[in-house]
């Protein structure tokens, strides 16, 4: 009985993992091709972004309320700087769905 506990229990951890993952790199390739396709935006530096979006959302997901505010003001404002305002608003859109992602995965995890 203890051995199927055990793998029921694994299974579930790794579904539990593996849902949060894919609504990521969904919301990220779908980012990615909005900002590529309808943008005009080459798809090198779109897709580098993105990545460095969803790291930043994985290393922050943990952080403070404010600080998630400050750092989407910051991009914004370089954005601005940049005249890439609808670029920083899909990057932005993969930062929130992945720190929230991953904020709903630990606590599903947790209880």
């Amino acid at each position: 009985m203890s051995r199927e506990n055990t793998l029921k229990k694994q299974k579930s951890n790794s579904l539990l993992l593996l849902v949060p993952i894919s609504i990521i790199a969904f919301s990220a390739v779908v980012m990615s091709f909005v900002s590529t396709i309808a943008l005009s935006y080459l798809v090198a530096p779109v897709a580098m972004v993105m990545f460095l979006e969803v790291v930043l959302g994985f290393l922050l997901h943990d952080a403070e309320f404010w600080l998630h505010g400050v750092i989407a003001t910051i991009q914004f404002v370089a954005a601005i700087l940049c005249w890439k305002e609808l670029l920083i608003i899909c990057c932005l859109v993969t930062y929130i769905t992945t720190v929230l992602a991953l904020h709903i995965s630990r606590q599903g995890a947790t209880e």
